[in-house]
């Protein structure tokens, strides 16, 4: 965000250019300047193609990295996923066996 007072801009656009424009602020909810505002600061924080290239490939490493966490939270979860189930086996025969003797107390 700027932290100077900002000045208008006039720019001229193809009408499948605005029409672009127009349907990207639909989807987003917002307005056509705004929409146009960001793209522009958006591509001057960027800057160049190499620029842009490593900030992908930051991105890529990142996706990366969580991709393994996400493999190793999934193996853990395997891993307790039988103990687990046994666990509620047990459990439900357990209580099956309980509410059966109570029942057979009360007669």
């Amino acid at each position: 965000m700027p932290t100077s007072p900002t000045k208008p801009v006039s720019i001229r656009l193809a009408q499948g250019e605005i029409e672009l424009l127009q349907a990207r602020a639909l989807t987003l909810s917002s307005t056509v300047t705004a929409v146009a505002r960001h793209m522009i600061r958006t591509c001057l924080e960027e800057g160049d193609k190499r620029t842009l290239a490593r900030r992908m490939m930051q991105i890529e490493r990142r996706m990366a990295a969580l991709e393994q966490v996400t493999q190793e939270s999934n193996r853990l979860l395997l891993q307790i996923k039988e103990p687990t189930d046994n666990l509620l086996v047990m459990f439900d025969a357990l209580l099956k066996t309980l509410t059966t003797t109570h029942k057979g107390d009360l007669s």
